[in-house]
């Protein structure tokens, strides 16, 4: 009795159709649209990279994410409460 190999079929990765892709993260803050610093950080990460220059959206919830026809938004919103 003769045994058939089998044959390995390997494809290759194809480029999406055209108008197919990821849509592109974009972060709002305080009336400010934040561009990526990098798809490769969580939006954890956004967050400690813009409190440079905003401080206190360390302490603010985030909303998100909300998908738009052109992008992928998260909102930084301020936290509401009382002081001391």
């Amino acid at each position: 009795m003769a045994t058939k190999k089998r044959k390995t079929v390997t494809t290759t990765p194809t480029a999406p159709a055209p108008g197919v892709g990821t849509l592109p993260r974009v972060f709002l803050y305080s009336g400010y649209r934040l561009a990526d610093p990098g798809t490769d950080k969580s939006v954890e990460e956004v967050r400690d990279y813009y409190a440079q220059n905003y401080p206190e959206i360390l302490n603010a919830e985030i909303k998100g994410p909300v998908t738009t026809d052109a992008a992928i938004e998260y909102t930084f919103a301020k936290r509401v409460g009382a002081k001391g």
